[in-house]
């Protein structure tokens, strides 16, 4: 087993590898999805020809814009090379000059740094900061996952809209952070964000297939069956974000090498985290929802 896992991670150490490897990730899932969006096309066409069309290009344009734009912008930023430190302020003068010089910084926060009293301070209360917007993002993305896999009743919208919105929250983070992390942690990111959308579009055809009245011997059940299958698909996806996003950081936080030194420890810890604020993040999804529904009304 660890000769297998160094072969992977020789295979993704560089760029033109990921590359092939994302494009080849990207085609099983289009394969996945093929069916439903020339399904969806030819019912609009059936209506119009250029209704057709139109739908075509709007997807061909979302998958453009909204993954491969942002997948080549997260590519070409450079790797974080660094380590985690858990404490800045036992760190000595030196070791604090090494830290400081592997973060990406603004011109005003390293001045800011040169003319502090207490420089560990500094450091650690914008990393505060840093962290508080990354949690802020991550929360807000997996929200909007969750209404939008809610309300949508299609598995490749569905595909379509988790993949882009997760992209954009790691490009998205990785910009606050100015680095990214390595080839093979991206790709397990975009591996979970894949998977994880084809097995809950898989289950949610299925459940498609089952009526909850005849279930549970009750009639008159269709209309809730519906609208909890819609909550339970909007928030397995809004699940997956948090993980992805808590992911992404702990990648970034951590440095590769330390990652994979703890990484049972730390992949149990993420998922503690995203279980513990998936209510808060249905709760709120479900509020905004209610509030749009008012303001239509």
């Amino acid at each position: 087993m660890p000769a297998m896992a160094t072969n992977i991670h020789t295979l993704l150490m560089n760029r033109k590898s990921f590359i092939l490897w994302v494009v080849g990730l990207g085609l099983l899932a289009f394969t996945c999805i093929l069916s439903d969006i020339i399904t969806l096309g030819d019912r609009l066409a059936s209506v119009h020809p250029w209704l057709g069309y139109m739908f075509y290009v709007v997807i061909g344009l979302m998958v453009l814009f909204l993954i491969v734009v942002p997948t080549l912008r997260i590519i070409f930023t450079p790797e974080y090379k660094g380590s985690r430190v858990d404490n800045i302020h036992a760190l000595s003068s030196e070791e604090l000059d090494k830290y400081i010089a592997q973060l990406r910084l603004s011109k005003e926060q390293r001045a800011h740094i040169a003319q502090a009293n207490d420089r560990s301070d500094v450091v650690k209360a914008i990393l505060d900061e840093r962290r508080h917007q990354a949690d802020d993002l991550i929360r807000s993305t997996a929200e909007t996952v969750f209404v939008v896999t809610a309300v949508s009743q299609n598995k490749s919208v569905d595909m379509i809209s988790t993949l882009s919105m997760n992209v954009r929250m790691i490009g998205k983070l990785i910009r606050q952070q100015g680095y990214r992390p390595s080839y093979l942690q991206l790709f397990k990111l975009y591996v979970s964000v894949i998977s994880s959308s084809i097995i809950i579009g898989s289950v949610d055809e299925l459940m498609d297939d089952i009526d909850l009245g005849s279930l549970i011997g009750v009639t008159g059940m269709k209309l809730a069956g519906s609208i909890l299958k819609s909550g339970a698909n909007g928030a397995a996806n809004a699940f997956i974000t948090l993980k992805v996003g808590k992911s992404t950081m702990k990648y970034l936080e951590e440095g590769a090498r330390e990652f994979r030194e703890h990484s049972k420890a730390v992949k149990r810890e993420i998922r503690r985290n995203a279980r513990k604020e998936l209510p808060k993040v249905v709760a709120s999804g479900l509020k905004h929802s209610v509030a749009m529904l008012k303001d239509i009304d």
